[in-house]
């Protein structure tokens, strides 16, 4: 399974009540979507946040990652080998964190279709408990 095209997408939904929270008010959220297409038809998706206020990262940051670095890296390798296709994402361009973490779950998501196994079992299995960080609306 051989990587063909990386195709691109932003994603706008309108939120029924504002978020807000003390850096900022949020009407819609916007992720720049990524398909990664291979020789074979399947498709992996992943999705990046532009949370400029948070980690840097743009929508137009994502998308000039996106084009400038990471689609020439991802474009003709092998999905069979994950470890080396994520060292080549991560080794393509400093910083970048959102457009790299978006290409990583395509990446997990098409080695999953290969050996037909859920991206959570590759990953450990399901868990019960869950330590996270949470953000909540002040309104």
């Amino acid at each position: 399974m051989k990587i063909t095209e990386v195709k691109l997408g932003i994603l706008s939904v309108p939120l029924r009540v504002p978020f807000k929270t003390a850096l900022r008010t949020v009407n819609s959220v916007e992720d720049v979507i990524i398909e990664i297409h291979t020789d074979t038809g399947a498709v992996g998706y992943g999705e990046a946040p532009p949370t400029g206020v948070i980690t840097g990262d743009t929508t137009g940051a994502i998308i000039g990652a996106m084009k400038d670095h990471i689609i020439k890296t991802l474009v003709g390798r092998d999905i069979d080998n994950l470890e080396d296709n994520l060292k080549a994402l991560n080794g393509c361009i400093v910083k970048n964190t959102s457009a790299k973490a978006a290409a990583d779950m395509a990446l997990w998501d098409l080695y999953g279709q290969l050996y037909k196994i859920p991206v959570y079992k590759l990953m450990g299995g399901s868990r019960n408990n869950l330590v996270t960080d949470i953000t909540i609306s002040v309104n």
